[in-house]
């Protein structure tokens, strides 16, 4: 009589992908090894070099001893299959691939080689310098500034765009969050963007306390016979006293919105 017997494979497009997968890592550690060297032919760092000759050395004991050894060559990639996208295991190690391969391919208005308005670059590096300021103290538990899609990682710190940043208080395990550019308001008469908006919650309070910060650069420092410091007795100010306005604006806008 005539038998099936069944057979365990590893000869799949999964297990092929991520044999190729390793081949191509290793491809771009040697062509970044090769760029180093021709860049610093004084004061090499040879940790560095001895860092990739081992990442090197283990990509390739992989596919040998391991079942990668009974998997094929991959001959083409026609789309991502929804194991490589879902199923634990491939799943994770397809994410850090991409992150990996794309780690060069920075997108997004923040790294767009284009004059800046300063107040725009000021407005950046003021909402870096907060988050920069509470991870010193803080632990962070998300962020969606850093996005990771197929086109490589994306930076979302843009008008227009919501960027936040989740933290928690390690010794109270209260969290709070840092918005970028977040409406805040009615929508109708007194929707506002503020800069930076810094919201806390309480314990033991049923009330969000919401801090906003606006980079404000321009400064007047009232020097002595101009009309700004004889109307301001000669303390200095923001250069524009709507500024101010723009600042009892928000307040107003916030405090709708509760």
């Amino acid at each position: 009589m005539l038998a099936v017997e069944k057979k365990l494979s590893y000869d799949n497009f999964e297990n092929k992908f991520i044999k190729w997968s390793f081949s191509e890592l290793i491809k771009r550690l040697k062509h970044f090894k090769i760029n180093y060297l021709k860049v610093k032919r004084e004061n090499v760092d040879q940790d560095l070099i001895k860092k990739i000759d081992k990442m090197i050395r283990k990509l390739k004991l992989k596919p040998k001893h391991s079942f990668l050894a009974e998997v094929g060559e991959l001959q083409k990639i026609n789309s991502i299959s929804l194991v490589l996208q879902m199923a634990p295991g491939y799943k994770e190690l397809y994410k850090y691939y991409l992150m990996l391969l794309k780690g060069l391919s920075l997108n997004g208005d923040i790294f767009r080689l284009s004059i800046k308005e300063l107040w725009q670059l000021y407005e950046y590096w003021t909402f870096l310098k907060l988050n920069s300021l509470l991870q010193d103290k803080y632990k962070m538990l998300k962020n969606n500034i850093i996005k990771l899609d197929y086109s490589g990682i994306n930076v979302t710190l843009s008008k227009g765009g919501l960027a936040e940043v989740e933290y928690q208080n390690p010794i109270t395990g209260e969290k709070f969050t840092l918005s970028y550019n977040t409406a805040a308001g009615d929508g109708i008469t007194t929707n506002q963007k503020p800069d930076n908006i810094l919201s806390l919650s309480k314990e033991d309070s049923e009330h969000q306390y919401k801090f906003i910060f606006d980079a404000k650069y321009q400064l007047n420092q009232a020097e002595d016979g101009t009309p700004y410091a004889r109307s301001h007795k000669g303390i200095p100010g923001p250069e524009e006293e709507d500024d101010i306005n723009t600042m009892h604006r928000y307040r107003d806008a916030v405090a709708a919105a509760w």
